[in-house]
């Protein structure tokens, strides 16, 4: 990890990509897929309102309350965090009222099975159950719950029950906090990396030991492919 004079150069860096390239961006792609009132205007406004909004108030932040706009009041951690929330809750604002005001899109989510298709020929390995609308429904929910729990857990619970009764970290509550993150990390990095890895193994053998099989396609050539073991 980068390490400046004032501390983590790497929080630094993942605050200010959040201002500026994902943050603005992410209500907007999560209603386009979640709420079916979405409307595309809505989500490109949100997207582009929300970075421009986010870049003024992060500046202006800056200038108000160290008198000046430079490397070390921007990198500043309140000018950091106003940026953060305005990318994500002025996008999401502008999302929904200009969705609201054009009278929603009213999309209808079955038509995703007539006009999204595969171009492979090949059909994927997946059990029939795991393509119905119950189960998928199932699904949204479970992503639902368990994602806006751990936002809430994350957002709410921890520093107002947790951080702030505790102020300063004494060192033990510090190194349990330091581990706690770095235990988090290392989960995280070996579940995104792994898991596809072990997911495709068959796949990634067969690659590497050049085992591949002629395959007919519906128009009559050939192609070839993997022999998953």
């Amino acid at each position: 990890m980068l390490v400046g004079q004032g501390g983590g150069v790497l929080t630094i860096i993942m605050l200010f990509m959040a201002i500026t390239s994902p943050g603005s961006a992410v209500p907007p792609v999560a209603l386009s897929i979640l709420w079916a009132d979405c409307t595309a205007l809505a989500a490109i406004a949100g997207a582009w309102g929300g970075l421009l909004a986010s870049m003024a108030s992060w500046m202006i932040t800056a200038s108000v309350m160290y008198y000046d706009v430079n490397y070390w009041s921007l990198f500043m951690d309140i000018p950091l965090l106003v940026g953060n929330l305005v990318a994500i809750l002025f996008s999401l604002l502008l999302c929904v009222v200009i969705s609201k005001i054009q009278g929603g899109q009213k999309y209808d989510w079955a038509l995703m099975n007539e006009h999204i298709k595969r171009v492979e020929a090949d059909k994927d390995d997946i059990p029939e159950e795991e393509l119905t609308t119950e189960f998928l429904e199932h699904a949204r929910k479970w992503s639902l719950n368990v994602g806006m729990g751990l936002t809430f857990f994350l957002v709410v619970v921890w520093p107002i029950f947790i951080s702030f009764p505790l102020g300063v970290f004494p060192k033990g509550t510090w190194a349990i906090w330091t581990a706690v993150s770095f235990t988090w990390g290392w989960l995280g990095m070996l579940i995104i990396i792994g898991l596809p890895i072990f997911e495709n193994w068959s796949i990634i053998k067969s690659v590497a030991t050049f085992q591949f099989a002629p395959v007919p396609t519906e128009a009559g050539d050939v192609k070839m492919t993997t022999t998953a073991a």
